[in-house]
């Protein structure tokens, strides 16, 4: 009995190292003006897409004086070295961020979405919704299972008053193919006076019926990385949205006297 028990564990085992596999998804370099730099911007943010059942991902931020070229390891390099299992003990990966900071730091942030990573860059501070937040970031180098979206924005601001800086982003993502497909989430608002009829759709082709009261909102749950949204204008006119999830929508009468979607 012993032995099947044993012989069991071993090809758990061997599934799930086989089952996840590194992907390297971000390895890119952006510029942040200084505070007192009227030309440019001290913000900026970078766009990264995951495949699909990402259980984690791993990211290193380095930061350096603006122009200055620093020769690093490729961290998806490093990375690949390790078992998946290690990723559990965070401080394993601090050996990996890179020792020649010369203290200059940033502020980061993770979005989930391009109204809230737009309004940063924008400085329009008063709606953000961030993910993860930290401020007066050095050289770092961590694993996150939090905030997983088809596509995360991360978020960067120099608040030093003379020197720009560059940040350098690596983002490996941990795919686990044994993983159940992500559920994504949609919700719409009716900002209407009045009930709302549309329609939703997996795949353009079927669609499905929803009525939508005054003030009332909806949600949906699905393993898609983008729901289509439908509404009719008119009686036979129709206008076609991609849903990206969590992103806040509501359905309005616009200033052009027919119905809208926005986000908010």
């Amino acid at each position: 009995m012993l032995k099947y028990l044993l012989a069991a564990f071993l090809i758990i085992s061997v599934y799930n190292a086989f089952a996840q596999t590194y992907v390297d998804v971000a390895n890119q370099t952006i510029t942040l003006n200084s505070t007192s730099n009227l030309t440019g911007n001290n913000r900026n943010y970078v766009r990264v897409d995951f495949p699909d059942k990402t259980a984690a991902y791993i990211c290193r931020i380095t930061i350096s004086p603006k122009d200055r070229n620093q020769q690093i390891n490729h961290l998806f390099e490093l990375i690949n070295k390790l078992a998946p299992a290690e990723l559990a003990v965070s401080a394993n990966l601090a050996r990996y961020a890179v020792n020649t900071n010369d203290g200059s730091a940033v502020d980061t942030y993770v979005f989930s979405n391009t109204y809230d990573a737009d309004s940063f860059v924008q400085k329009k501070d008063e709606n953000l919704s961030a993910c993860q937040q930290s401020n007066n970031v050095v050289n770092t180098c961590y694993a996150s299972n939090q905030c997983l979206n088809p596509s995360l924005y991360f978020g960067f601001r120099n608040n030093n008053l003379v020197n720009g800086l560059d940040v350098h982003l690596e983002v490996v993502a941990l795919v686990d193919s044994g993983k159940k497909g992500n559920s994504y989430t949609y919700s719409i608002a009716n900002g209407a006076k009045q009930e709302v009829k549309c329609l939703v759709s997996a795949d353009r082709q079927h669609w499905e019926n929803v009525s939508l009261r005054q003030g009332y909102s909806i949600t949906f749950t699905k393993e898609l990385p983008v729901l289509y949204f439908r509404m009719f204008t008119s009686v036979l006119n129709f206008v076609n949205y991609d849903l990206r999830p969590d992103e806040r929508y509501k359905i309005i009468w616009s200033s052009t006297n027919k119905w809208d979607l926005i986000r908010y």
